[in-house]
């Protein structure tokens, strides 16, 4: 494929491709030279963006095969004059030949004069001296319900290159664009906006789709849930994702944030293992749950092996896999919920709560002590949802006296009895005859990093604070428990520990947890 006389070499891999944005000259092309620092496959020059900007000059100077764009406003693009007009231009842009030139369906569909003048300027070919032409469906609303009859319609367009681009609603939105990206037998472009959508940015490299488009920043992204391509490349490995990549992820709502795709995809990296990790955000509710199981499970094409269930997903996983007669730790039905599912080549379905252990090895490692030392001993909970109730239940496995204090003391007094504990008045947590204190709720949790649950000066030096908090890592807290020279437990530890068991569950390999704390640590920071 050529591109102002350079050849865009053939391969096999799915391609990155960068929007160039920038208004004007000197702007775009700092875009453009760190794009191609950043180790971008292909171009997007938005002309429609770059008004003022001398692209034929730019055009001349990229060293990289450009896609030129003159997305109209009701394309959601920017390019203000009318059809006759952007035919014109796209007519001149196609003389400074660059490798592609993308023009919608709907108006290709509709206008004889635009599929005249667009089919004279391009080719269905990607190795001919004249642009290849990109036929795109965008929708910024949702996934059509007509879509495979409009996919259908336009595989039959002279184009070189088939794009779909829809506005993904929620997690299933994504199943019809993966289907179509699996099934097409032709180069094809396959792509979910928003943050739902965001997975299939990064399957396209796993399902072989011709190319994915990134950004340099989200400011300069050319449409809602661009990845950056630092990201891309160092969080998502997407030099190492291929076909044979074995799918995990993180189900929950909400997600953005989640740290875990940066955690357990550095391990893969450590360990040589062919995983992705991704970010499933399904909503709230058995149903959507239940709707993201079933449709992410029948198409086996996606490898699933593994999951993290997170808020508000962890009894609905329980529910879900004793519905399915799963396989389902002891002790995870104890907890009433999961936070790991495990899933073999064939499909069959395990379920764990690492949590239990990820909390008690924090705890037990940063005493010095063994589980069997907390025999006897007084531990505060603070808490009764659902990491409180794992921890009553790994405490009192061990032999602990836990103390309940929680906001709602009905919760308090339920979870108590269930497991031999003790429901104590919240206005009475600063007499409590603990000396381990575990705070178990999310209070102090980013943003509300000023609060605290316990109050600070009945801290004492005897004490252990264990806040389950792990964001930020040094909560306000452990501050005040470290001032009072008590012992202090992060919950970082909590959280590498529990991530660390997934994984070994997952992969059946050690973890690799200095290289998860590290990748942690620097995400905290």
């Amino acid at each position: 494929m050529k591109n102002n006389g350079l050849i865009m070499p053939a391969t096999q891999r799915t391609l990155l491709a960068v929007p160039i944005t920038a208004a004007d000259t000197a702007s775009a092309r700092r875009q453009i030279q760190s794009a191609q620092a950043h180790r971008a496959d292909i171009l997007e020059f938005r002309l429609d963006h770059m008004a003022e900007a001398d692209w034929p000059t730019l055009f001349d100077e990229a060293s990289l095969p450009v896609i030129a764009t003159l997305r109209p406003k009701d394309q959601g693009g920017r390019f203000s004059g009318s059809e006759d007009q952007r035919l014109e231009l796209l007519a001149e842009i196609a003389k400074a030949r660059p490798a592609f030139i993308d023009f919608e369906w709907p108006h290709f569909a509709a206008s004889s004069r635009a599929r005249q003048l667009i089919s004279s300027i391009t080719c269905d070919s990607l190795d001919a001296d004249k642009p290849a032409l990109i036929l795109s469906l965008h929708d910024f609303q949702s996934v059509p319900s007509n879509l495979n009859e409009t996919i259908a319609r336009m595989s039959n367009a002279p184009a070189a290159i088939v794009k779909v681009v829809c506005m993904a609603q929620s997690i299933q939105d994504n199943l019809p664009l993966l289907d179509f990206a699996h099934q097409s037998a032709r180069p094809a472009i396959i792509l979910g906006m928003g943050q739902a959508g965001q997975i299939s940015r990064v399957l396209a490299a796993k399902l072989g789709t011709f190319l994915s488009f990134s950004c340099l920043s989200l400011d300069e992204s050319s449409a809602p849930g661009q990845i950056p391509l630092d990201q891309l490349r160092s969080v998502y490995r997407w030099d190492r994702i291929t076909e044979q990549s074995l799918l995990f992820g993180v189900v929950g709502s909400p997600i953005a944030h989640s740290l875990s795709p940066a955690i357990h995809n550095a391990a893969f990296e450590q360990t040589d293992f062919a995983g992705l990790y991704l970010p499933f955000l399904v909503e709230p509710g058995y149903e959507n749950f239940t709707q993201f199981m079933d449709g992410f499970l029948s198409r086996t094409w996606l490898d699933l092996r593994g999951l993290s269930v997170t808020i508000p997903h962890k009894e609905n996983a329980l529910r879900y896999l004793s519905d399915c007669t799963a396989e389902i730790d002891p002790l995870a039905c104890k907890t009433g919920s999961l936070n790991t599912i495990v899933i073999s080549p064939d499909g069959q379905l395990a379920g764990y709560n690492t949590d239990l252990d990820g909390a008690l090895d924090a705890l037990t490692d940063g005493m010095g002590i063994t589980r069997s030392d907390l025999s006897g001993r007084k531990v505060a909970v603070l808490g009764a949802g659902g990491a409180a109730r794992a921890i009553v239940v790994g405490l009192t496995q061990a032999g602990a006296q836990v103390l309940i204090y929680n906001r709602t003391a009905s919760r308090a007094q339920r979870l108590a009895e269930e497991f031999a504990a003790t429901a104590v008045p919240l206005a009475q947590l600063a007499k409590t005859p603990a000396r381990i204190i575990i705070n178990a709720t999310s209070i102090g949790m980013h943003p509300d990093i000023q609060a605290s649950p316990f109050p600070s000066d009945a801290l004492k030096p005897d004490m252990t604070v264990f806040d389950t908090v792990y964001n930020p890592q040094q909560t306000l807290l452990l501050t005040q428990a470290a001032q009072a020279a008590a012992t202090t437990i992060s919950g970082t530890e909590m959280f590498i520990r529990q991530a660390a068991k997934q994984f070994e569950l997952w992969t059946g390999q050690a973890a690799p947890i200095d290289t998860m704390h590290q990748v942690l640590y620097r995400a905290l920071a």
